[in-house]
């Protein structure tokens, strides 16, 4: 049994859970192996009740699927689905958005292009510009507060991601998908292929990770 604990190796705390996440997801080069253990030791009921206690929205890209949890932080992977992605873009499904909690994140393989905005309204009524651009590829990582507004577009196909996010900053009030035990079990072979024998990331220093504020 891979042992979770270091998934919380450093204090989440919301002080400093910027810096906390961001030395987390760089203190080692083989999240690729150590997610895929962990996953394939995760019994289905457990992802069942992870996947319950942490739903996601139902059409959405990425698609997640919840590893780990304690009070502090929630551990997930995300993966892209072109297709998928490129028909809810069609739908116009795929903007700007924000999340409701803060978030540190690895590229475990693939990439994907990422806006960030600058705010000039409020969290309620947002009034947003342009910021920067940002190109993620393999080994990068970075750090968005929940006040941050981002776009995530052209994802290489089979981009998967690691994510670790806080507890809910802001209340959030929307659908969400019923867990399906028969799709949850193919997620999960689905993420275990496209782990299969990755190689270790690019080695990283944690002040490599780019820590984007755009408030």
């Amino acid at each position: 049994m891979v042992d979770v604990s270091i998934l919380f190796s450093v204090s989440l705390d919301e002080a400093s859970f910027a810096q906390d996440v961001t030395k987390l997801l760089f203190t080692r080069d083989d999240w690729p192996s150590v997610v895929s253990d962990l996953l394939r030791s995760i019994s289905d009921k457990e992802l069942i009740r992870l996947a319950n206690l942490h739903p996601e929205p139902e059409d959405i890209q990425p698609r997640s699927i919840c590893i780990a949890a304690n009070s502090s932080a929630t551990v997930v992977i995300n993966w892209f689905d072109v297709a998928e992605y490129s028909r809810l873009a069609s739908l116009k499904k795929q903007s700007a958005h924000r999340h409701h909690f803060d978030f540190g994140a690895r590229i475990l393989r693939g990439g994907y292009v990422q806006w960030l905005f600058i705010n000039e309204g409020d969290l309620t009524i947002p009034k947003l510009r342009f910021g920067k651009q940002m190109k993620c590829a393999v080994g990068d990582g970075y750090y968005l507060p929940h006040s941050a507004f981002h776009h995530v577009f052209a994802p290489e196909p089979g981009t998967v991601t690691l994510m670790v996010r806080s507890p809910l900053r802001t209340p959030v009030e929307r659908s969400r998908r019923i867990v399906n035990p028969p799709q949850l079990s193919e997620e999960k072979a689905m993420v275990l292929e496209l782990l299969d024998r990755l190689p270790s990331l690019p080695a990283k220093r944690p002040s490599d990770c780019r820590v984007d504020d755009t408030r």
